[in-house]
């Protein structure tokens, strides 16, 4: 039965998506239809049940309750795989480590069969896809593709613990999944803070992290590698908070962050000064030593100090499009 609710909400999750990609539909729209999918699939069984807290007693919460919160689970990474899809390869590449991480973590706490052989079906679909999506793209995954992984992914975490209702084991999927689920709560505080009302919520920026990345001078391939290199650390922390617990796996994150440290130190220090950025769209150059004038944009203006909505004089595509020029 849960199966049966986990495919027809991919049905629900690919018609809407569909429309969204040949002919684009309203957020709110999409958004309806991504709930429609996860309420399906909670009705057919798929629910996140009871929790057992250290020193505590099993805390059994209310069928209401526990549909309400599966529902915002699966909606949520949903949306945070859909968010992130801003760059080729990205979301992808993101979701097959994801995928690996939580086969691992089904493995080593005997989860059901269930779950870890659609964990590697995924896993191995998306290996095979991701070579034709990295950038330069082959192909794209669109709307219908992101959506897809993010329901896979949140219903599988679901599958995965389902007979291990404890602390630790319950907060594993929430770690793997933990750099686009962080990137799509911080674009909901950024855009509710910025637009003042909920309707700012649907309105795409330039504020997530690929972008962020991207505008401090790393090409799109390197901003790309950067976040693969984050997701997998998060991975990687769970599995060994899951087999060696939580002290071994925070001096594990301890020595990642002292090494990036060093790795942008180093990246800050031998960036080279007024460094050009070309449009991979057009071949549009941007040199900050005469800046854009016509688009008030005086000389000596570094790249990454371009207002967030400056865009290229030649094709229009925003600063997400630009690389370093080689």
């Amino acid at each position: 039965m849960k199966l049966l609710g986990m495919f027809l909400g991919i049905v629900i999750i690919s018609i809407t998506c569909i429309i969204d990609d040949i002919k684009t539909i309203k957020p709110i729209q999409k958004l309806a239809g991504q709930l429609l999918a996860a309420i399906v699939a909670v009705g057919f069984g798929v629910r996140i049940e009871d929790i057992t807290l250290p020193f505590l007693n099993t805390i059994e919460m209310q069928e209401m309750f526990s549909s309400i919160i599966t529902v915002i689970w699966i909606v949520g990474v949903t949306n945070a795989i859909n968010l992130i899809d801003g760059l080729d390869g990205l979301s992808s590449g993101i979701s097959v480590i994801s995928a690996i991480s939580l086969l691992i973590i089904f493995v080593l706490n005997d989860s059901p069969m269930v779950a870890i052989l659609l964990i590697t079906a995924l896993a191995g679909a998306l290996v095979g896809f991701l070579p034709f999506n990295f950038a330069p793209a082959k192909t794209f995954i669109g709307d219908t593709g992101s959506n897809f992984l993010g329901f896979s992914l949140s219903i599988i975490s679901i599958l995965g613990v389902a007979k291990t209702y404890t602390a630790a084991v319950i907060v594993l999927p929430l770690i793997v999944l933990g750099l686009p689920l962080f990137d799509t709560f911080w674009a909901i505080i950024r855009r509710l803070i910025k637009g003042k009302s909920i309707k700012a919520i649907f309105k795409a920026d330039k504020g997530h992290l690929h972008h962020r990345i991207v505008a401090k001078g790393f090409s799109q391939k390197q901003a790309v590698l950067i976040l693969y290199g984050i997701s997998a650390t998060f991975g990687i922390f769970a599995v060994i908070m899951l087999e060696s617990g939580i002290w071994k796996a925070l001096s594990f994150l301890l020595m990642v962050i002292v090494a990036i440290s060093l790795g942008y130190r180093n990246f800050k220090t031998e960036k080279i000064d007024n460094q050009r950025y070309e449009c991979i769209e057009c071949k549009y150059i941007y040199n900050p030593k005469f800046g854009n004038e016509k688009a008030g944009i005086p000389p000596g203006t570094p790249f990454e100090d371009l207002p967030d909505d400056w865009v290229c004089p030649v094709c229009g595509e925003g600063k997400d499009m630009f690389e370093i020029h080689q």
